[in-house]
């Protein structure tokens, strides 16, 4: 704003300070209401084996994509004769040693909810974002999937070798709606959950085809959507942010603790999986 200073006839420039802060966003930990329809002959390990993908990109006030992480956490269940994977789960049986994951059961623990451990790449609690967001110009997007995993993919990867959600460079139009969006200190935890949590098609990415052959067959994302016989459509959740949401956020109580979202990856009859993540929100500084 500029105003007129009539006792020195000079214009005096009135600049409005932008707030920012640093925010973390952190994956804690999940919980199976319902396990996969798994290999029955368990050749992959006792019932579900399971890891974490995560792609992140923060964006400046021209849309753009400032920076970017992609991250994979390692298997996570049973560990018999499998030294590079991650015990998890309450599954055993006599041939497989022990872990694997069974309906009811949490990870890391049974408050999956909570940070209880120092923050590791190898599974959660884990990082999925800490930076700078600036009132008015920067936000974020995250998109956090669970997979269930199986000697082999159900589909090839793609020609990059990456089965993670390929945020674009840009999508001005999502993100210029994103940062108008007005953010009322009272807003209902169920509103603001809907601010923050969108579909990954809503912000640029389309829904992703993907084809199986039987519902034991192959490493693949929970929480697909039936298209037709064995055709389905990947569309996971994308975390949404901008300051004013994360600032509301990371107080606002979801149901389980100050900043703690909850997202759910469930699959049609025939793949049975019903996961939920748990993802924690905070102002650091």
């Amino acid at each position: 704003m500029i105003t007129w200073k009539a006792d020195t006839g000079r214009a005096v420039v009135h600049v409005r300070a932008h707030r920012a802060a640093a925010f973390r966003v952190t994956l804690t930990g999940f919980r199976v209401t319902r396990r996969t329809a798994d290999d029955p002959l368990r050749r992959d390990g006792a019932d579900d084996e399971v890891y974490l993908t995560s792609t992140s990109a923060g964006f400046d006030s021209r849309n753009q994509r400032v920076r970017g992480t992609a991250t994979r956490s390692r298997v996570i269940g049973d560990i018999h004769d499998r030294p590079d994977r991650v015990l998890g789960g309450s599954s055993w049986d006599v041939f497989k040693g022990n872990g694997g994951f069974t309906s009811g059961d949490a990870f890391p623990d049974r408050h999956p909810e909570r940070v209880s451990r120092p923050l590791r790449d190898a599974a959660p609690p884990s990082l999925l974002f800490a930076g700078t967001l600036v009132q008015g110009e920067s936000s974020l997007i995250t998109i956090p999937e669970i997979w269930e995993w199986d000697d082999h993919p159900a589909q090839p990867p793609k020609g990059d070798g990456t089965t993670t959600v390929p945020i674009p460079p840009s999508t001005p139009g999502f993100l210029r709606v994103l940062r108008a969006t007005r953010v009322n200190d009272i807003a209902l935890p169920a509103v603001l959950r809907r601010m923050i949590l969108r579909p990954a098609s809503a912000v640029a990415l389309p829904p992703e085809p993907f084809m199986r052959f039987g519902a034991t067959d192959g490493t693949r994302p929970i929480g697909l959507r039936a298209t037709g016989t064995d055709a389905y459509t990947r569309d996971p959740t994308a975390i949404t942010l901008t300051y004013d949401l994360a600032e509301l956020a990371a107080r606002t109580d979801f149901g389980h603790g100050p900043g703690v979202i909850r997202i759910r990856y469930a699959d049609p009859p025939g793949l049975d999986g019903d996961y939920t993540l748990y993802v924690r929100i905070e102002r650091v500084t």
